[in-house]
């Protein structure tokens, strides 16, 4: 079972206690320093180095991709699918959560990431996408969580995004393997 994790103290919080973690959206500089973080906590808890690569291959980082043949044709399907995808989450959230609790996520989440095209999103051709993936696999995170449904975007661009991603990105991280 893995925890989700969406703050720094609680992904150490796992590494204190040998667990593997999920983290969720984060720009790539932090995924590197969560999980630089999370090993050097590791190693200052008592775990050996052995056991410290078995457990970060464990952990996972979340994404949300569309890949499309150009780089152009994934701006234009991907960024209003995902735009609208977070505002209708966002408003859900701002519907359903109390005023607390919507004070509490404000203050634990500035500039929120997850909302955003740049960090939130991974889009493009499949050079780019490989581009934009290869320091999260570099991070040191065992696997990735990949989200291709962004909301309303129609089965059939969602499933192309799926099929160029495992006939052109997926092949390039295997082979490196």
């Amino acid at each position: 079972m893995l925890r989700a994790c969406s703050s720094l103290e609680s992904t150490l919080e796992m590494a204190r206690e040998g667990r593997p973690f999920l983290m969720n959206v984060q720009t790539n500089a932090v995924t590197q320093q969560r999980m630089d973080a999370y090993r050097q906590t590791m190693a200052a808890s008592g775990y050996d180095d052995e056991t410290i690569a078995a457990t970060a291959q464990q952990c996972w980082a979340w994404r949300n991709v569309l890949v499309a043949k150009t780089d152009q044709e994934g701006a234009d399907i991907g960024i209003p699918a995902f735009q609208r995808m977070r505002a209708h989450l966002n408003h859900a959230r701002q519907r359903l959560n109390r005023p607390h609790e919507l004070k509490a996520q404000a203050a634990a989440k500035p500039g929120n990431a997850l909302n955003t095209v740049e960090h939130g999103l991974v889009y493009g051709s499949p050079e780019t996408v490989c581009d934009k993936l290869a320091p999260v696999y570099a991070s040191g995170v065992g696997g990735l969580i990949l989200h291709f449904r962004l909301g309303s975007l129609p089965w059939e661009a969602t499933s192309k995004s799926m099929r160029l991603f495992t006939a052109k990105v997926a092949s390039e991280f295997a082979a490196s393997v």
